[in-house]
């Protein structure tokens, strides 16, 4: 009987302990969960260059081959301006060179941490090398408040995401810009690639410096760049003006693909173009391509077009970064191709940030789609249908997306934040849309739709639609069927408009067409627009926007 009672004791109190052991696992558990898990970007030490403050001469607004020339050095610095920890660890920060449309050359300070589970959020807490007087984080969607003490900010995370960082004012000389990216298992993910395609079809980049010409890209269903991968483009021809340009062979791209399909190029490789000269070549080209993937790519200052499409279907663009001062360096270009979805990338460039052209007759855009977007330009424009127009040009959306800073006025004609600009060929344009895009800093203007080039007849711009726009702005946006007009066209324009302000149909409109200009046609409609704090609508219109008087304009809400 005592034996008994003894193994009844026993067994309460090893129960006892069990269930005791298992509420503190859970406790560790939930507190494991309540924590962020992440990895950093870090660089090998020979990608990088000492930076001195005379390199921000470098970057300057102007045009031509000394302005935009190469150097014998990459483009990537230890950041002198910040400082950053996260949950205890130090998280490097870089920058590069980029351009401020006041400023001339300043730097683009950046981090990036690969998250796997953001727990209860993931707090940076940021030093500033001067006082930080007032901090903001863009864009506004991303609802992340910021406190500052002293040189110091502090922000928490909870969500991936590009979170742009700028003080004392929105100052541009000292932004810096968090990338939050996915965690992922590199050797898991190659393995996974190797098992699904085999060995001979996946191409791995691992971590490291690399100096090259171009990549070799032929036969791979995968292109794997892991973290921390870097890659400096070898200079190959001295350019130094349009005929030096004329008189080398063609270059292919330094990451070309071309008539690739079921194509994935993956990672978080870094790609550098400082050593290339003006137009030397490109970083990234797609060419009759179907199926394909690319994403993860940051891109350092490069010397041309950098990410282009040409004649390619249903491909996707994900999370590539683009940071650089050079005129003609335009981040995404998707031109004569269908099916396109670009999303959540950054582009802060030396020209066009996110562009649909046709840049050859008889290939048409459409069914293209940018989501998710930064996009802060000093030199050209940001969103839209931007100078090509070969052929048409037809459902285009850009919407959910931000403009940091748009500063540029070298042309208010040509540059604008949101643009559908025709400037060659004058091809039909049909149903683009501007959707959920907040606009900082403005100095510009926020928007033009026109037909920029005197020479095109009979171009056709319709359903054209700004929806849900936020801006503000210091010059007025533009409509025009026509860019510069005699006294007779003014006139008939302004018929025009008086006819189809008092009798607004569609019949009195096609009727009353034989007198705009040139047969050309413009119909763009607002919907919860906003510019300054205001809502654009028939009476206030003259206060935010010029036109030239032939311009179909409806609003709703």
């Amino acid at each position: 009987m005592k034996a008994k009672k003894l193994l009844c004791v026993v067994f309460s109190f090893i129960t006892a302990l069990a269930v005791t052991g298992e509420i503190f696992a859970a406790k560790g558990r939930a507190a494991a969960l309540a924590d962020p898990v992440f990895e950093t970007l870090s660089y090998p030490q020979e990608a990088l260059t000492p930076f001195s403050e005379e390199i921000l001469s470098r970057a300057v607004g102007a045009d031509g081959y000394e302005a935009n020339r190469g150097y014998d050095e990459t483009c990537l610095y230890i950041s002198p301006y910040w400082s950053c920890t996260a949950e205890g660890r130090d998280i490097p920060v870089y920058a590069t060179l980029t351009y401020d449309g006041t400023l001339d050359g300043v730097l683009q300070s950046y981090a990036a941490v690969f998250v796997s589970d953001f727990g209860d959020g993931l707090t940076f807490c940021l030093t500033c090398s001067e006082t930080v007087l007032d901090a903001e984080v863009l864009p506004s969607k991303l609802e992340t408040g910021c406190s500052v003490r002293g040189n110091n900010v502090t922000l928490t995370v909870t969500g991936y995401g590009c979170y742009c960082v700028l003080v004392n004012g929105r100052s541009q000389k000292n932004a810096l810009t968090l990338f939050g990216r996915e965690y992922v298992d590199e050797e898991a993910q190659i393995a996974e690639y190797t098992e699904m395609y085999g060995a001979d079809q996946v191409q791995v980049y691992e971590k490291g410096y690399y100096q090259k010409d171009i990549l070799e890209t032929d036969c791979k269903r995968v292109i794997y760049f892991c973290r921390g991968s870097f890659f400096s483009a070898n200079h190959l021809y001295d350019l130094n003006s349009e005929d030096d340009y004329r008189a080398i062979p063609r270059q292919t791209s330094f990451l070309s693909l071309s008539g690739s399909e079921n194509v994935t190029v993956t990672g978080f490789g870094t790609f550098d173009f400082n050593k290339l000269d003006r137009k030397e070549r490109g970083p990234v080209e797609l060419s009759y391509c179907k199926n394909c993937t690319v994403e993860g790519l940051l891109i350092l200052n490069s010397p041309h077009w950098t990410v282009t499409l040409h004649d390619c279907d249903n491909l996707a663009l994900k999370e590539i970064a683009v940071v650089g001062y050079r005129t003609n360096s335009d981040a995404i270009n998707v031109c004569c191709s269908k099916n396109v979805k670009v999303s959540d990338c950054f582009a802060r460039n030396g020209d066009d940030c996110y562009s649909v052209k046709t840049t050859a007759a008889g290939l048409p855009s459409e069914h293209i789609t940018f989501t998710n977007c930064v996009a802060w330009s000093n030199k050209a424009r940001c969103y839209g249908i931007t100078g090509e127009d070969n052929s048409p040009i037809n459902d285009i959306l850009f919407a959910d997306s931000a403009v940091i800073c748009h500063n540029v006025t070298w042309d208010l004609n040509r540059v604008s934040s949101l643009a559908v600009q025709v400037e060659y060929g004058g091809a039909h344009i049909k149903d683009v849309v501007f959707e959920n895009i907040e606009i900082h800093d403005e100095i510009g203007r926020p928007i033009n739709v026109m037909i920029t080039n005197s020479e095109i007849k009979n171009c056709v711009v319709e359903g054209v639609v700004f929806r849900n726009i936020t801006s503000d702005g210091r010059e007025r946006s533009r409509l025009a069927v026509k860019q510069n007009m005699n006294a007779a066209e003014k006139i008939r324009c302004f018929l025009y408009r008086i006819l189809t302000t008092l009798f607004p149909f569609a019949s009195v409109r096609e009727k009353c067409s034989s007198l705009l200009p040139d047969g050309n046609r413009v119909s763009v409609t607002f919907d919860n627009v906003y510019i300054n704090g205001r809502k654009l609508n028939q009476a206030n219109f003259g206060f935010f926007f010029t036109r030239s008087g032939g311009e179909d304009i409806r609003f709703e809400n």
